[in-house]
């Protein structure tokens, strides 16, 4: 291939083609004007690059087709003409006007523009040939839940095809040319963005003999999984160095690639193939086998393994042994400010910075500019619910927003009030003081500096008490329950030591307890030795800083002669992080990783950029990260920090991109696995979502709905024992279908999908108020009843009416697992509004049996032959840990908070214990609320107020004796259990189901209800003697592991 003229200045060239038309360029691309760009800027940098046409008489897309070496080498089309196809004799290749449909490829616009039913799709393929009968059941795998493609390349097979969408209910019927190979179609869906939309993909050939069930397994794990694996040289094609090269990367040597009639994907995979650019066209004839090894190529630098259906069908679900909160840092400078007005111009944000970017050198992805989410104004809180929904379906836990304080001056806080205000989003945050001076120069250096840091103890304690306003908020993100506040640079704080020690202290006597507070580790202010040396409890890494730099500058082609920057390799960085804490960790740290960095949009000729950056090695990188905490972290909380959520001027970016659309999210939720938060997508109607599970259904077995009656913020008890009720069930021949109130708490929503057919999300309340069924919410349980299959309804409380009214509607068989004394709750029997006699009735009337959680209920409840006991359950293993007793013996209460908790009782007793028992302390483990801030006023010195804790382990570490203090019957006392389980003996009150538990003076004390000077008096003989905790909490572990191991749940059920 010949060239001639200049690409001196490729933007002039393109204004004077008499091939670029800009007024048509805008009419035709709206989008031209709304970005305020210049039309034959746009084209060069952007435009060309979606396949868009210079003007009606050029058409790029189709010259490109026409010229696949012109394709191959990223030049762009309009250009290349113009210096050297016009030279070599190259034709115009038609009209714009005939767009994607003139090389016989459909447009797939109404694809595009269809919402998806489902987070799968299945993309069947029907060659030339094919037997119009191999279409009947083409789509089974489709038929529960996913969404569907036929393509067919015979017209004769289109009613074939309609005929079977038509059967599951939904689907497109694609028509291709007769010489397109199922390569060049699944090209041509990527890269038209129809599959985007999908967390797992099915590429299908009809007639291609592969077993449905293994498939189906593969395809609902999201498994990148064929029906055979095999070794070819086309994994190492030229053609891969070239589309390696568009990402300035190498392929790597992966030899194995899938083949056969099927083959499933994540949709990481299809993310970072569109980003490669490859034309469908590249994969005609000859060149079919590319396209299996390019997906190959693209797993094994993410890390993905390839296997087989029946491997994959095979494989054990993952365990969980720790909880991976992903926590993304989020800038807030995407809304006018005046200080901004008045430096950079009207109406500048962070947007005006990443238009401006251009390319440096081939390959160079600039500018990086936004997808799903567009140029958004952060001053619209419909934004920020907008990003907290996306973040929540892929997995990312929760934002850390940039805190921007100059001695009381606040910048940028805007989206932050706006959050506590309104209380949207419902999505986790925590904050980061970015202590920097405000500079020209964005590097946090001294050079140019418009809005310098003071800092003084006066300062930082009110800035303090702007933290604890934030630490009040229920939303805010906890480590070992306590709250988590970052300083980026400690090292220019005056007096820092001091400083901490008085955050600390502001917080304690705030009552927000203890706080978890950490520093960046920053490059350029080295942190030597362990965090407590300078008043922190932990390190946060944040990469590029304390990051292995390997010049890459001579590497890069056509690089720009005025750039005066620095480039390095992201491989480098990915691989140096994972060697450095191969063998442990130095000092307690929360790992962190980047996407990227490229600031080429704020220093445009010295920016700093890390080359090489993909979806891919980013998923390989945080997988290696939780695999290196699985090993060296003895804490099964772990938080991962991420650099970052929309850091779009330094090329670090969470957010879909146009170049990488939703890959870098796909890449979280891949490394992620079980940890990952579920998918959420809405199905047609309109108060019903449906969460694919991950298990498959077991032939010839009965199917359960089982309803869970509450989804907190945190997990209390109604959602603890609803997870060993379907961990119970799990263990049976069954299948379990859950339905769920909401799915506001995404781990536990995750936690039901996983153990199960799916989730169902129907907005049904509890009964209250002796009201009758809702009709339209019986009818959704009734549809999902039917769709599902369902034979038995199981509701976990008898709070339920919907689902039992369904159930009864349909001849379905009906249980209740009663977990009321309702005879002895007051607040539960105005709830509802009936006597408790009455309401034990109507119970009977809608359960066929009655599953009890004590003798207790079951005596309430009790029919000859239908009520049966089935006790609650605890995580033995868990909560297998020592008791040891200091000095102070620690006593606490662990509860949600509310007033009926004896919240109220404990504090009396720990005032009566500040004389008659000096060496106690008393701790409340459970979030704060109104009730337990007016609490706070009037607590003694001894009560200490700890916050929730995301675990019974992690409030069982913080005490050596629980108390349980309800002013309701407590029908079980789970929380009493796990003290048991933990080794920690119990004061209680003598009331409700609690002595089923506690045998008094064996493993802990009962004493009469509401008699705190009874309560009192045992907490002295404990600190007495205390030996007495030893002896009754190995006791009531005994107990507990005789009575409520999870093996007894399963056998009783």
């Amino acid at each position: 291939m010949t060239t001639g003229g200049s690409f001196k200045d490729p933007a002039e060239q393109v204004r004077r083609s008499a091939l670029f038309d800009p007024e048509w360029y805008r009419a035709r691309y709206p989008d031209v004007d709304a970005l305020g760009m210049d039309p034959a800027e746009h084209y060069l940098w952007l435009g060309a690059r979606l396949g868009r046409s210079p003007s009606a008489a050029f058409n790029g897309a189709a010259y490109l087709a026409a010229n696949p070496d012109v394709a191959a080498s990223g030049l762009n089309p309009l250009l290349h003409f113009e210096n050297a196809g016009r030279f070599e004799g190259r034709l115009l290749s038609g009209a714009a006007s005939a767009g994607a449909a003139a090389s016989g490829f459909p447009d797939l616009f109404a694809l595009r523009a269809s919402n998806p039913n489902s987070t799968r799709i299945a993309v069947a393929f029907a060659p030339s040939g094919v037997d119009d009968g191999r279409l009947d059941g083409a789509l089974d795998i489709a038929l529960a839940d996913g969404d569907a493609v036929i393509a067919v390349c015979d017209p004769a097979l289109i009613a074939a095809a309609e005929r079977e969408t038509a059967r599951i209910g939904r689907g497109a019927v694609l028509l291709y040319p007769p010489a397109a190979n199922f390569s060049e179609i699944a090209a041509h869906l990527i890269n038209l963005g129809s599959l985007a939309k999908y967390e797992t993909i099915c590429l299908l050939t009809i007639g291609g003999g592969v077993q449905t069930a293994t498939l189906d397994v593969a395809w609902r794990l999201g498994a990148f999984a064929a029906d055979r694996i095999v070794e070819t040289r086309a994994a190492a094609s030229p053609a891969l160095d070239t589309w390696f090269a568009r990402l300035c990367r190498k392929p790597p040597a992966a030899a194995l690639v899938p083949d056969g009639g099927a083959l499933t994907l994540p949709g990481l995979l299809v993310h970072q193939f569109r980003a490669h650019q490859i034309a469908h066209q590249e994969f005609a004839g000859e060149g079919a086998p590319l396209f299996p090894a390019m997906l190959a190529a693209i797993a094994e630098e993410a890390g993905i393994e390839l296997e087989n259906f029946d491997a994959a069908a095979r494989r054990a679900p993952a365990v969980v042994a720790r909880r991976v909160r992903t926590v993304a840092f989020y800038l807030p400078q995407f809304h006018p400010i005046p200080e901004n007005d008045l430096w950079w111009g009207d109406g500048f944000t962070e947007w005006t910075n990443a238009v401006r970017a251009r390319p440096l050198f081939r390959g160079h992805d600039q500018p990086k500019l936004p997808a799903d989410l567009g140029f958004y104004d952060l001053r619209n809180s419909e934004t920020q619910e907008a990003q907290a929904a996306m973040a929540r379906r892929f997995g990312v836990y929760g934002f850390c927003y940039y805190y921007y304080w100059f001695d009381g001056k606040k910048m940028l806080n805007r989206p932050i009030e706006q959050m506590l205000e309104t209380g949207k989003p419902d999505f986790p945050f925590c904050v980061c003081w970015a202590n920097e001076n405000w500079s020209r120069n964005w590097d946090g250096q001294n050079r140019h500096v418009l809005l310098a840091q003071s800092y003084s103890m006066e300062s930082n304690r009110a800035l303090i008490r702007e933290f604890i306003r934030l630490m009040r908020d229920p939303r805010y993100i906890r480590h070992d329950g306590k709250p988590v506040l970052i300083v980026y640079r400690i090292r220019i704080v005056p007096d820092w030591i001091e400083t901490a020690a008085m955050w600390r202290e502001e917080c304690r006597a705030a009552g927000i307890g203890e706080i978890h507070l950490c520093a960046v580790r920053f490059g350029l202010e080295p942190l030597d030795g362990q965090p407590a040396e300078f008043g922190l409890d932990a390190y946060v890494l944040f990469p590029p800083h304390e990051t292995v730099r390997v010049d890459k500058r001579g590497e890069m082609a056509d690089l720009a002669q005025d750039f005066n920057g620095e480039i390095f390799g992201y491989d480098e960085v990915v691989d140096g992080d994972l060697a450095r804490f191969e063998n442990g960790y130095p000092w307690p740290v929360h790992r962190a990783a980047m996407l990227g960095w490229d600031n080429t949009a704020r220093r445009p000729k010295d920016s700093r950029i890390f080359t090489g950056a993909s979806p891919a090695r980013f998923r390989r990188w945080v997988a290696g990260i939780v695999e290196q905490e699985n090993r060296h972290n003895p804490d099964n909380d772990t938080l991962l920090f991420v650099n970052a959520w929309n850091e779009w001027a330094e090329g670090t970016t969470l957010e879909p991109s146009q170049r990488f659309g939703r890959g870098y999210l796909a890449a979280v939720k891949s490394a992620l696995g079980p940890a990952a938060a579920p998918a959420l997508h809405a199905l047609a109607a309109p108060k019903r979502r449906w969460f694919p599970g991950f298990k498959a259904r077991r032939a010839d077995a009965p199917t359960i709905l089982l309803a869970g009656h509450c989804v907190s913020h945190q997990l209390f008890g109604g959602e603890r024992s609803f997870i060993d009720l379907l961990e119970a069930l799990e263990t049976l021949d069954l299948n379990v279908v859950v339905a769920l109130p909401s799915a506001a708490h995404s781990f536990y929503t995750d936690i039901c999908v996983r153990r199960s057919l799916g989730v169902a999300v129907i907005p049904y309340a509890q009964w209250k108020d002796d009201r009758s069924p809702d009709e339209a919410i019986v009818e959704l349980f009734e549809e999902v009843i039917e769709e599902r299959g369902v034979n038995l309804v199981y509701a976990n409380t008898i709070n339920h009416l919907e689902a039992l009214a369904a159930a009864r509607r349909m001849n379905k068989t009906t249980v209740v697992h009663a977990r009321e004394l309702i005879d002895r709750d007051e607040g539960l029997v105005a709830q509802i509004g009936l006597a408790p006699a009455e309401i034990i009735s109507r119970v009977h009337e809608a359960a066929d049996y009655v599953i009890a959680n004590s003798a207790a209920t079951a005596k309430l409840f009790h029919r000859e032959g239908r009520t049966h006991i089935a006790r609650n359950v605890v995580d033995l293993d868990a909560l297998d840990m020592e008791n040891r007793v200091g000095e102070t013996v620690d006593f606490a209460l662990v509860s949600s908070n509310l007033p009926k908790k004896g919240v109220g009782d404990f504090i009396e007793v720990a005032r009566r214990c500040e004389t008659l028992a000096p060496n106690s302390r008393f701790i409340v483990i459970g979030p704060e609320n109104e009730f337990v801030m007016r609490l706070k006023t009037e607590a003694p010195e001894n009560v200490v107020f700890a916050g929730y804790a995301a675990s019974p382990r992690e409030a069982m570490a913080q005490t050596n004796v629980v108390m349980s203090l309800s002013h309701f019957a407590e029908s079980f006392g789970r929380t009493v259990a796990e003290a048991q389980a933990a080794r920690r003996p119990v004061i209680a009150y003598d009331w409700g189901a609690v002595g089923e538990l506690v045998e008094d003076g064996v493993n802990g004390f009962l004493v009469p209800f509401s008699d705190v000077d009874a309560a009192a008096a045992r907490v002295s003989d404990f600190c007495a003697e205390p030996a007495l905790i030893a002896r009754m909490g190995t006791a009531g572990r005994a107990r507990v592991v005789r009575e409520n191991a999870p093996a007894r749940l399963s056998h009783d059920l």
